[in-house]
């Protein structure tokens, strides 16, 4: 699975870098991006609510049912379609640096249901690594990079995920689902600039 999202994510990264750049550094720009964006988050947001309720209303409606037998063995990859959420995803984060970790582990959720939340997690961190690192040597042709700040967020987040993941892979879906909704959020509140 991450290998097709890689597929495509890794050239569009670069193209939405490229994108970016002849697009120049207006303000406006910038502006409308994180607009649409932070809707975009708000959305996916909404349908891991929805999904959830929906889910919920059906095991009310039949709790004589049997449980869904938990699945075993790999679950088959649906190419074309997670194809096409590496390319959205890649595009996005070249142009951003938004979308690995908030917008594709949304598309991942609705398009492959029998994953585990930490199996969606673990995914997305796989593929996110040539993902982010296309888009990064993107950004470094084009001179887009500040090594101090980079450092200084590194010395941060490198913990940070470590920590993360660990919690991520012991956690149930039942923690890990709501807080990824409260994290789209808050991330799409402050690119709408509401928190302000």
């Amino acid at each position: 699975l991450a290998r097709w999202l890689v597929v495509g994510s890794v050239p569009a990264a670069f193209a939405g870098v490229f994108v970016l750049n002849e697009l120049g550094s207006g303000d406006e720009v910038a502006s409308r991006i994180k607009t649409l964006l932070g809707w975009a988050l708000i959305v996916a947001a909404v349908s891991m609510v929805a999904r959830a309720l929906l889910s919920a209303r059906a095991m009310v409606r039949s709790p004589d049912a049997p449980d869904a037998p938990e699945p075993t063995g790999p679950v088959p990859v649906k190419r074309l379609a997670t194809v096409l959420i590496g390319l959205a995803g890649g595009f996005i984060v070249g142009m951003t640096s938004v979308g690995s970790g908030s917008l594709m582990i949304v598309m991942l959720l609705l398009l492959y249901p029998r994953l585990s939340s930490r199996e969606l997690v673990g995914t997305d961190l796989v593929q996110a690594i040539p993902l982010v690192g296309a888009a990064t040597l993107s950004h470094a042709l084009f001179g887009h990079v500040d090594l101090g700040l980079t450092t200084s967020l590194l010395i941060g987040s490198i913990p940070g995920v470590y920590f993360g993941a660990r919690v991520s892979s012991r956690a149930p879906d039942v923690i890990i689902r709501p807080a990824l909704v409260v994290i789209l959020m808050a991330s799409s509140l402050k690119l709408l600039d509401f928190t302000n």
